[in-house]
């Protein structure tokens, strides 16, 4: 049945309820009539004017067989030289052959005396390739016997072909009595089971011309199935599954994707009759046809040895059926070979016969006995596990299952038999080999894993988990190729490979990760998976601090560095935290674990960490920075990374309790009490300058003094003394002048600063450095400030009452109740 080019659609069963109805009418008035399953239409679209098609049929009421199919090759079943042959038979011939299958009809809607007809038209080419499909047709009214001859002519299809179509579909070479029904999807054309048949294409004339048509647009459009590999399927339930067919001529392709289903075993034992729920009928029923009323070539002889085998394993009733030509020799080195419709069966140069099976024999090809595997040394042999077979060859095993037909070379045949072959985790071979790998390597896919050759000529297989850990780099990374096989029975049930580069190991509960030589010997050790580190849980992870690496493990932890590889434990490591790892000041460690009784201690490059009772605790170190951590113990923990780049090249970094701060004067830690009084002195930038020691305590207070004077807590509260910077010194003794409200400003006259506060400024010059309160500033401005004929202040203000004077370089300020006036 074919559905509608303009509507595609899935797969269905192409007999209708009317047409069941017909079949079942036909059964009870002829008796002998045995009605066959309906085939399946062919899914999918086409950029053509045409579309798939499928098939039902009923049996040929002089036909009702019960013996089995012979010579059904489901690969071959028919040629296209008898299928595309435009000039089988003459319209008188058609008309003959009508008359001798139906004779006497019942209703006047027999084909052999039904009078048809159809609307010219030109010729139909592919819109996909340009190819012609059917050349022009001349229309109107005329016998069915003429219809089908034009048809032939016009579309290169046999007259023979459409006549047995036309009986699979809807019985209508033999009936006597068709329906109209039957008459209207003569040949399933355009007939979806999901919707009416397109009126399109309803009756006898446009049927035969659509189906006929679509059966050309496959090998002419290129469309749906084509010859070489295809699966197809028993029936189109999927549970019945199907095997892959390397279908060899268009014909073959044609009918699969006109009734895209092949018959079972249980539906070539039972002739024309019934199978199983598995069976469809379609192509089946177009070989029995076929053969039957028209027959094939001329039968080939089958003598000699090849006649011994043949007979041996049951004749034509065997997997192999009816021969399909006749012995050859001349093979390589001497061989010979018959073809039959379900195999082969050759004799080798030494004398040995045995049969082939077509599954077999895809994966020997496409060198056969002149490529590498050489001459068949058994015969198929079938009943592996999930249905598989194989069969030995000079130098390889070919096996054949669902997964395809695929060699596998002697030497990989050897591991893949160490990995209890197909019933092993390996399963059957997916692909043949692959070579042009790292190094002149070569590897095969399996189902559950890989088999590698490497350049050594040894061969291992890798299953998928340890595929896994190796990926993506393969063969080409550090690891290389094989170079043992998989080992198992490790604790907790893990496994490992080694590999030229390393180890894979793989375990239940962590994973499949490879360790290369290196961490590998410092993972043996600490005993490997038995010890206190377990099984690896990631990969290795490089890019660290100076080019190290590190990969963690159920029990720890392995890094490498230029001071070497060492295991670390995680107490050790959650240490190693806080100071920032293989980026802070500990550095990279230089041993492993030395144990001590219920302690031990592991040295870094900037500390040594003991570990007691579980709790790790580091001692001190040559790095300052890490001796002020440590010695400052109520730091806490650190809350920022170290931050770089203040001035004159420092650093700081926060901690819970306070901060640490490095300089050209050393490092030192500072509390939050104290960086807050230096915060409102410009920190590290202004004049007080970066710490010169750690905070000296006394009692209940404490001191610390930086490069531009010292600081003193009393109770929580943070002052600072004067110190020699005097513009500090100006800032300290003149309280009025509260905080800053500017940053330092250079470039005055003569080279002098200045900077507001929130109660005055401080200027500087080579006068000194002086305050000035904002009454005097105002004054002074009137006199165009530093640039004027006052200059810069020589002098703070001096207080006397409530009036005060201030020296200037050029002159005396008297401030009385506010007011400033120059003496």
């Amino acid at each position: 049945m074919v559905p509608r080019s303009q509507a595609p659609r899935r797969a269905v069963w192409t007999a209708s309820r009317t047409a069941v109805a017909a079949i079942v009418a036909s059964i009870a008035l002829i008796g002998s009539l045995i009605a066959a399953n309906p085939a399946i239409a062919a899914p999918g679209a086409t950029t053509d004017a045409t579309t798939a098609v499928g098939g039902g049929s009923l049996a040929d009421t002089g036909m009702v067989k019960a013996a089995a199919v012979v010579g059904f090759n489901p690969e071959n079943i028919i040629s296209d030289a008898l299928f595309y042959d435009g000039a089988a038979m003459s319209s008188a011939e058609i008309q003959t052959f009508l008359d001798s299958k139906i004779g006497t009809c019942r209703n006047g809607k027999c084909l052999n005396v039904l009078t048809t007809g159809i609307s010219s038209r030109d010729a139909v080419y592919s819109q996909s390739t340009g190819n012609l499909i059917c050349s022009a047709i001349q229309g109107g009214s005329m016998k069915v016997s003429e219809l089908i001859y034009r048809v032939q002519v016009a579309c290169g299809i046999s007259a023979k072909v459409i006549l047995v179509t036309l009986q699979k579909e809807q019985g209508l070479t033999t009936s006597k009595e068709p329906s109209d029904w039957n008459l209207k999807a003569a040949m399933g054309a355009s007939c979806p089971d999901t919707a009416p048949c397109d009126p399109a294409f309803a009756g006898v004339g446009p049927q035969i011309l659509k189906g006929t048509q679509q059966l050309k647009t496959y090998k002419a459009a290129k469309f749906a199935k084509q010859p070489g590999r295809n699966y197809v399927g028993y029936s189109p339930t999927e549970s019945c599954g199907g095997t892959y067919l390397n279908i060899q001529n268009y014909a073959t392709a044609a009918l699969y994707s006109y009734t895209p289903y092949q018959p079972n075993a249980a539906a070539l034992r039972a002739g024309y009759g019934i199978g199983d729920s598995c069976s469809s009928y379609g192509n089946r029923n177009f070989y029995q046809y076929f053969a039957d009323w028209f027959g094939f070539a001329e039968q080939p002889v089958v003598a000699g040895a090849i006649k011994a085998r043949y007979d041996a394993i049951g004749g034509r009733l065997s997997y192999l059926g009816l021969p399909t030509a006749n012995e050859e020799c001349g093979l390589a080195r001497g061989g010979c070979y018959q073809p039959f419709a379900g195999g082969y069966i050759f004799i080798s140069p030494a004398g040995g016969v045995f049969d082939v099976s077509q599954a077999i024999r895809a994966g020997w090809g496409p060198s056969f006995e002149w490529g590498p595997h050489g001459y068949p040394t058994g015969n198929t042999t079938c009943g592996l596990t999930k249905g598989g077979c194989y069969q030995v060859f000079e130098n390889a095993v070919i096996y054949s299952s669902a997964m395809g037909s695929y060699a596998v070379e002697s030497l990989m045949q050897r591991a893949y038999s160490a990995a209890e072959a197909e019933w092993g985790s390996l399963g059957y071979p997916v692909a043949a080999i692959q070579c042009g790998l790292s190094r002149g390597g070569c590897y095969q896919a399996f189902e559950g894993g890989q088999i590698f050759r490497n350049p050594a000529g040894y061969a291992f297989a890798v299953l998928s988990d340890i595929r896994g850990a190796w990926a993506p780099d393969f063969e080409w990374g550090a690891l290389g190729y094989p170079v043992g096989v998989r080992e198992c029975g490790l604790t907790d049930g893990g496994c490992y490979q080694a590999f030229e580069g390393g180890l894979i190991f793989s375990a239940p509960r962590s994973g499949a990760h490879a360790l290369t030589t290196d961490f590998a010997a410092a993972y043996s050790a600490v005993n490997a998976e038995y010890g206190v580190l377990g099984y690896p849980t990631t990969d290795r992870v490089c890019g660290l601090a100076g080019g190290g690496c590190y990969q963690a493990f159920q029990g720890g932890y392995i890094y490498s560095s230029s001071a070497g590889v060492f295991a670390v434990r995680p107490e050790v490591r959650a240490l190693w935290a806080q100071y920032d790892l293989e980026w802070g000041s500990l550095g990279y460690p230089t041993s492993s674990p030395a144990v001590s009784g219920s302690s031990y201690t592991q040295t870094f490059q900037g500390g040594t960490v003991t570990v007691a009772d579980g709790v790790a605790t580091l001692t001190a170190a040559a790095d300052p920075w890490l001796n002020e951590r440590l010695t400052q113990s109520w730091l806490g923990s650190p809350i920022t990374q170290r931050v770089c780049g203040l001035a004159g090249g420092g650093c700081y970094q926060a901690f819970q309790g306070g901060y640490i701060y490095s300089s050209s004067a050393g490092v030192f830690a500072v509390r939050p009490e104290v960086r807050a009084l230096w915060a409102q002195y410009d920190l590290e930038w202004g004049s007080v300058g970066y710490p010169t020691s750690s905070p000296a305590v006394s009692g209940s207070s404490y001191t610390q003094t930086f490069q531009g004077g010292t600081v003193t807590v009393a109770d929580g509260v943070a002052t600072l003394t004067a110190a020699a910077d005097p513009w500090l010194n100006e800032r300290l003794t003149q309280s009025w002048l509260g905080s800053p409200i500017t940053q330092r400003v250079c470039g005055l006259a003569g080279g002098g600063c200045y900077q507001a506060f929130q109660g005055g400024y401080i200027y500087s010059s080579s006068a000194g450095v002086f305050a000035v309160r904002p009454e005097v500033r105002a004054l002074w401005a009137q006199y165009d400030l530093e640039w004027g004929s006052l200059g810069y202040p020589t002098s703070s203000p001096a207080v006397s009452g409530s009036s005060y004077t201030q020296t200037f370089q050029g002159g005396t300020v008297i401030v009385t109740e506010g007011v400033a006036r120059l003496d």
